[in-house]
C-alpha cells in the first residue's frame, strides 16, 4: 500500500483533479478509488474496505466500529471531457478563489471536504462514509451497495455531499427512461385511412401522454425512428408512397409523483397506442428510479448545524441517487448538502468557489461531530 501524507482540503481536491476518473473504454475510477483507499486508511478507527461493483472498479466502504447510524456519501466519478477547456482539465488551475478542473465542483472538492471533516472530527460512534462509482452513467456504484446492505444496516440519517452553494436538499424528481418497438399497418399513402402510420400514431399518443403528467414532472422525447418494415433486414424503407408500419422511440421522464414507475408508464402509454390501433411489440426499460422527499420540518435540526441554510428548489432538479439508498433502507431523514457550484457541473471551465469549500469544510465537520444530538 502506498503512503499517502495528510492533505488540507484544497490539496485534497486538487490531487482528485489530477486523477481522471471519468469513464470510457480506458479510463475508470480504478486509480482514483485506490487514493482514497490509501488516504482513508491513515484513520485508525475506521475499517476501509474496497466493494467490488465491476470490470475492477470498487466502491471505497470506510465505518467505525460501531452499528451504523449515520452514512454519509459522494460519488467520484466524473463526466467526459468535452472540448473547449481554457486550462489542462487534469491540472488543477487556481485563478482568484476559484479552482478549475474537471471535477472540482462535481464532485471532489465536496469528497475533499468530507475527508477533511473525518479528520477534523476523529473517532466516531456510528458513522459509515460511502465513495462510490457510476453515478454520472449508469448508478452501478448505488446499486451494488444497495444490494449488499439492503435489510443488513438501518442508518437514521444519510447525507450525501452531491450538492451546491451550501443549500440542503430535501427531494429530488424520478428517472423513468423507456424505449418502445411499436407496429401500424403499412398501405398507400394516397388513402391513409388504409394503414396504421406508426410514427404518427405514435407522435400523438405521446403528446397525449405527456399532457397528462403532473405539473412538476418532464418529459422528453429523446429520439424517434421509423420507416416500411422490410423482410429479413433490420433496415427501415423510406418511400413515400407507403404508410410506415414500424417505430422505435425513446423517452425519458423526470417524475415528480412518487406514485409513477416504469410498469404505469408502460401500461398507460400502451393503452394510448391501442386506441390508434398500434400494437407494442417491444419495451425495454433502462432506468426505473423514483422520486424522494424528506420533510422540511424533519431537518430542522440538521440545518442549525450547517448554518440554516436555503433548500434547494426542487423543480429542476434532476435526479440524484440518493433516493435509492432513501428507499432501500427504510425512507430514513435525507439530504444533500455542498459547496460544489451550480450551473458549472458538465462543462467546460468547471470551478469551485475556494471560499465555500472551505465552509463546505466546516459544516461538515459540524454535522459529523454532532450527528449523536441529530436524531
Amino acid at each position: 500500500r502506498s503512503v499517502v501524507k495528510l492533505m488540507d482540503t484544497l490539496e485534497i481536491t486538487k490531487k482528485l483533479i489530477t486523477i481522471p476518473s471519468f469513464v470510457d473504454s480506458s479510463t475508470n475510477e480504478k486509480e482514483v478509488a485506490q487514493w482514497l483507499f490509501d488516504y482513508l486508511k491513515q484513520f485508525s478507527w475506521l475499517t476501509v474496505k474496497k466493494q467490488k461493483v465491476q470490470n475492477g472498479r470498487s466502491n471505497i466502504i470506510a465505518r467505525d466500529k460501531y452499528p451504523t447510524r449515520v452514512l454519509v456519501c459522494d460519488h467520484i466519478d466524473t463526466v467526459q471531457v468535452v472540448s473547449g477547456w481554457k486550462t489542462d482539465p487534469f491540472q488543477p488551475t487556481l485563478v482568484g478563489k476559484k479552482l478549475y478542473g474537471l471535477g472540482a465542483s462535481d464532485t471532489k472538492g465536496n469528497v475533499a471536504s468530507l475527508l477533511s471533516a473525518i479528520k477534523n472530527v476523529g473517532p466516531t460512534q456510528g458513522l459509515m462514509l460511502l465513495l462510490y462509482i457510476d453515478e454520472e452513467y449508469d448508478f452501478a456504484g448505488a446499486k451494488s451497495f444497495v444490494a449488499k446492505y439492503k435489510g443488513h444496516m438501518r442508518p437514521e440519517i444519510i447525507a450525501s455531499a452531491d450538492g451546491g452553494s451550501l443549500e440542503i436538499g430535501n427531494t429530488c424528481r424520478g428517472l423513468i427512461e423507456t424505449i418502445f418497438t411499436v407496429l401500424g399497418q403499412a398501405g398507400h399513402s394516397s388513402n391513409p385511412a388504409n394503414g396504421k402510420n406508426a410514427i404518427l400514431g405514435s407522435f400523438q399518443s405521446l403528446q397525449k401522454f405527456q399532457k397528462e403528467l403532473s405539473k412538476d414532472s418532464t418529459f422528453n422525447l429523446a429520439w424517434i425512428n421509423g420507416g416500411q418494415s422490410k423482410p429479413g433486414t433490420p433496415d427501415l424503407g423510406r418511400e413515400g408512397n407507403v404508410i410506415s408500419d414500424t417505430c422505435q422511440f425513446g423517452i425519458e421522464i423526470r417524475n415528480a409523483d412518487p406514485d409513477l414507475s416504469a410498469r404505469t408508464v408502460v401500461a398507460k402509454l400502451t393503452s394510448l397506442l391501442n386506441k390508434k390501433w398500434l400494437k407494442v411489440k417491444d419495451v425495454k426499460i433502462r432506468h426505473d428510479l423514483g422520486a424522494w422527499i424528506t420533510n422540511k420540518k424533519d431537518l430542522k435540526a440538521i440545518r442549525k448545524v450547517l448554518g440554516n441554510p436555503k433548500f434547494t428548489p426542487a423543480k429542476g432538479r434532476g435526479y440524484v441517487d440518493l433516493q435509492m439508498f432513501w428507499e432501500a433502507f427504510g425512507k430514513p431523514t435525507c439530504f444533500t448538502f455542498g459547496a460544489g457550484e451550480n450551473g458549472v457541473a458538465h462543462k467546460t471551465n468547471e470551478y469551485i468557489n475556494i471560499d465555500k469549500l472551505e465552509k463546505g469544510e466546516k459544516y461538515w465537520t459540524a454535522f459529523i461531530a454532532k450527528f449523536e444530538e441529530v436524531r
